[in-house]
């Protein structure tokens, strides 16, 4: 039988493919060897929990802004989930410039986050940093 190579997807592929939507073979995959988040499967880049996981396992990594672009729309327009889970990592913030698009334009979801004493960002220009992520349309209001 063939050997996997050492790069990561393709120790990805090397799973048998009954395995690859396994949630629990793919979570230990990626927790060693998190950019083979590009070759989840469908069900699993709709699945919140993942996201949540890899946060836990990479608290202090700068992964989770480009984690989330690699998720589903529904999960990337999660209100809970962007402020109480991605937004308090301390390099959370970036990931709003993946989050949905109905969620840029959502004054009450921008509004909570700049006010929320949850998310970390270590400039004292806090509100603005937030609202670069926000739509033309919303940060002209």
């Amino acid at each position: 039988s063939e050997e996997p190579s050492g790069n990561a997807i393709d120790r990805y592929f090397y799973v048998p493919p009954r395995l690859r939507s396994d949630k629990e073979v793919i979570l230990a995959i990626l927790t060693k060897h998190p950019q083979v988040i590009e070759s989840m499967s469908s069900d699993l880049r709709d699945d919140g929990e993942i996201l949540k996981e890899l946060l836990q396992k990479h608290p202090g990594s700068t992964l989770p802004c480009t984690f989330i672009q690699h998720f589903s729309d529904r999960i990337r327009s999660s209100k809970s989930l962007l402020l109480d889970v991605i937004l308090p990592h301390p390099h959370g913030l970036p990931a709003l410039a993946y989050c949905g698009h109905d969620l840029r334009n959502d004054k009450a979801f921008f509004l909570q986050a700049i006010t929320s004493t949850n998310i970390q960002h270590p400039s004292t220009d806090h509100e603005n940093q937030i609202l670069k992520y926000a739509s033309p349309r919303l940060r002209a209001d």
